[in-house]
């Protein structure tokens, strides 16, 4: 209703100016999201470099450090328990060994007696059968 009451020179120049305020509107957005967002970006990768990355740098040293820490420790206990199973047998091994040693060594000393008997057997077997070749070659020739 007001307009209405403008004179005519008036209401074209408001209509020009408003027109001209509503082009002019519809390029601030695109404007200031353009301005604004190579600063959003900017803040942006400054907080990200200078906060977040030394928090996650910080974390996962803290985490991997953790990570060690209990690895290494279940390594530890897993080694004593096995070391724990392990040394009794190996002490029964070290006290087997010296006893399996001397059986070995009276095995041999064995092995050689009859090695000897078999060699003093085959040439008594030897000279026995030269001995009976003789006497029936000596009887042959008695009784010829």
């Amino acid at each position: 209703s007001r307009r209405a009451s403008l004179p005519p020179p008036m209401e074209q120049a408001t209509e020009r100016g408003l027109a001209r305020l509503s082009e002019e509107a519809a390029s601030v957005p695109a404007a200031v999201a353009a301005r604004l967002g190579a600063e959003a970006e900017e803040a942006l990768h400054a907080a990200f470099a200078g906060t977040l990355l030394p928090g996650y740098q910080r974390a996962s040293t803290q985490m991997f450090e953790q990570l060690h820490a209990a690895f290494t420790s279940g390594t530890e206990r897993v080694t004593s328990a096995l070391s724990a199973e392990v040394s009794p047998v190996t002490t029964q091994l070290a006290a087997t060994a010296e006893p399996l040693a001397s059986i070995e060594a009276r095995l041999g000393q064995l092995l050689a007696d009859v090695q000897a008997a078999a060699s003093s057997a085959a040439a008594a077997s030897t000279a026995a059968e030269e001995a009976a070749q003789s006497a029936a070659a000596a009887a042959a020739s008695a009784a010829a």
